[in-house]
């Protein structure tokens, strides 16, 4: 990047230094270890920015979203698949797939950890499977009725290594435990049939060698039964889904007679044939009406879902996952995991773009609730972040947890994995999410109403300039026009301003000077903005300063970049220092009302303010 003046454009060069200032104007505001200790507990909870209808992190505190507050399970060269069980004792056990070097590479195997004091600390203990034998890989732990521990994953059992993935090719397995992970029975085969994808991966030999791995933590059915998804391998980048599932793994103590089917049935498993070759790491939830719902990723920009209402035997047409307002949800070619939680409403892991690799940073999540026989998927909320910017950096192949009413989350970017505690007021705000139709005044600054006073062109003096974690700005207006500039705000030392200005393609963009020069112009979009003179519009923009993470919202929705990016919001880089406002000036007679708060506010909080404004 030059180092002499350049202005940007949003969607050409975001990932560039989206913000060498966003609003200026606005604000200034390895390795293997026995024991690891954690620099927070895992009592510290994920934050929520912003204030009003849910209850906020107060500004001057930890936020804890923030990756590193969570507690550290493992640090290796390679940990992927962190996933934990309660067992009936009250601590905690951790399965994650790792390796002293890389990922796919020899001495990869299934690594276990153990915490007597909820997460805050976590000790390891003896691998599943030596790390000097076969690789083993891509664990799913149950944990049945009776207590005991079934550890389902991957091993190679002929040692082959002359595939692509060679941590990927061999038998389904599993192990299991009678005393919480003190000891392990023999290792015992689930045999997989052919399918016609076998013939076709690396090794041509007829099926023999099958290629295959799974996300997809088992799930105990309303009927007692207990199912998982799992992908399998074509030739390395062709894919399919299948489920596997046991009426009796539940309760029998006798493991040479549990039953194991495969769906579903016949030569084809679960795809699309629109949708490309990548379709991986299929996983499942039950509805409460029976269906089952199958959710996996492509590396078309988005994450597809399917319904089965037969017991996974059989199952729709794939489709693009959407939000209940029809927008596509975005995700990268990373895991998109799908949890139920026991109040029967849902939480979905992504991303929220579409690049194909990298971008898993920050973390995304929709809450999910049943409508109409299926999921209704709430406008999304950032759950963790790393300060990082490169796109190489990644969070992802998480698992969810719930004790004594909380939520928590784990998370590996593939050298270190992490344990976080959830505030549940973030998950409950996404599933009440569309029924707040309410002001937020938590953090408001400024408040502009047309009739009322003051009149256009006279500066509003801001109540704060102190306090500062972001800041937000909510604009309701009609008859706007091109080129309009609806508002200005000014930095108390007058070195930066912001003007919210009518572009000539239909959008609203926030233009960013510094010493009157133009650093940044980013627009939200023009697809749901009206464009008469009779109908309110309400244009939004959240800036969270600690995730650092702009976003914008027209008329109710989240900006997701459509087909014009590869997503709709931006980060600010992790250096960059806020100024608070000193003055707010609407510019424009377009302008009906404006509040400015000095909060990074929520996607559920702008909306509630919007279907405020909306609603009157």
């Amino acid at each position: 990047m030059s180092p002499k003046p350049k202005v940007f454009q949003y969607g050409k060069h975001f990932l560039e230094f989206f913000t060498i200032i966003f609003f200026c104007s606005v604000f200034s505001t390895s390795c293997k270890k026995s024991t690891v200790q954690n620099e927070q507990p895992a009592t510290d909870t994920i934050g929520i920015p912003g204030g009003g209808a849910v209850p906020a992190t107060p500004v001057d505190t930890v936020d804890y979203r923030l990756r590193s507050r969570g507690s550290v399970i493992l640090q290796a060269g390679y940990i992927d698949q962190p996933y934990v069980l309660k067992l009936s004792n009250g601590s905690y056990i951790c399965f994650y797939t790792k390796s002293p070097t890389n990922e796919g590479s020899s001495g990869e195997t299934i690594g276990i950890s153990l915490s007597n004091d909820k997460g805050r600390s976590w000790q390891e203990s003896t691998d599943l499977e030596p790390a000097t034998g076969n690789s083993a890989f891509y664990a799913i732990p149950f944990l049945n009725a009776n207590g005991r521990i079934y550890v389902i994953y991957g091993y190679n059992i002929d040692n082959t290594n002359d595939g692509i993935r060679f941590d990927m090719v061999g038998k389904m397995c599993y192990r299991y435990s009678d005393d919480n992970g003190a000891t392990w029975s023999n290792r015992f085969i689930i045999d997989m049939p052919v399918s016609a994808i076998d013939l076709v991966n690396q090794y041509h030999d007829h099926g023999a060698h099958q290629v295959f791995w799974t996300i997809c933590k088992p799930i105990l059915s309303s009927d007692g039964q207990v199912y998982f998804g799992f992908t399998r391998n074509g030739n390395y980048d062709t894919h399919e889904g299948a489920i596997v599932n046991s009426p009796n793994l539940n309760t029998e103590t006798d493991n040479t007679k549990i039953i194991w089917n495969f769906y579903p049935k016949g030569n084809i498993g679960i795809r699309s044939p629109t949708m490309g070759n990548v379709q991986e790491e299929h996983n499942l939830v039950e509805l409460s009406n029976g269906k089952f719902a199958c959710i996996f990723r492509t590396q078309l920009g988005y994450p597809a879902i399917t319904y089965s209402s037969d017991s996974c035997k059989t199952w729709s047409l794939p489709r693009p996952m959407t939000y209940e307002n029809g927008d596509t949800i975005r995700n990268p070619r990373a895991c998109p995991r799908v949890f139920k939680c026991s109040n029967g409403k849902y939480i979905f892991w992504f991303h929220n773009n579409s690049y194909v690799w990298g971008y898993r940073n920050p973390v995304w999540v929709s809450g999910g609730v049943e409508k109409d026989g299926e999921i209704a998927w709430s406008q999304p909320e950032v759950l963790l972040y790393d300060p990082t910017l490169l796109p190489s950096l990644l969070l992802s192949y998480p698992d969810l947890i719930e004790d004594n009413g909380g939520y928590f989350v784990t998370e590996t970017q593939k050298k270190e994995a992490r344990f976080h505690k959830v505030n549940p007021a973030l998950f409950e705000m996404l599933w009440d999410q569309g029924t707040k139709s309410q002001l937020i005044e938590s953090y408001l600054v400024a408040d502009f109403k047309k009739a009322t006073g003051p009149s256009v062109g006279t500066p509003i003096k801001v109540t704060s300039q102190s306090r500062w974690n972001g800041v937000s700005l909510n604009i309701r207006m009609t008859g706007f026009k091109a080129n309009d500039t609806l508002a200005v705000s000014q930095s108390a030392d007058g070195q930066s301003s912001v003007r919210i200005v009518a572009q000539n393609n239909g959008t609203v963009a926030i233009n960013l000077y510094t010493n009157n020069k133009l650093i940044l112009s980013y627009d939200c979009g023009s697809s749901r903005i009206h464009h008469d003179d009779q109908t309110d519009n309400v244009i939004s923009f959240m800036l969270d300063n600690r995730s650092r993470v702009l976003s914008s919202m027209v008329n109710g929705v989240l900006y997701n970049g459509n087909n014009n990016t590869k997503q709709g919001w931006v980060r600010l880089p992790a250096n960059f220092d806020f100024k608070p406002v000193s003055t707010f000036t609407i510019k424009s007679d377009a302008v009906k009302e404006a509040r400015l708060f000095n909060s990074g506010m929520s996607t559920s909080e702008m909306l509630s303010e919007y279907r405020s404004f909306h609603l009157e």
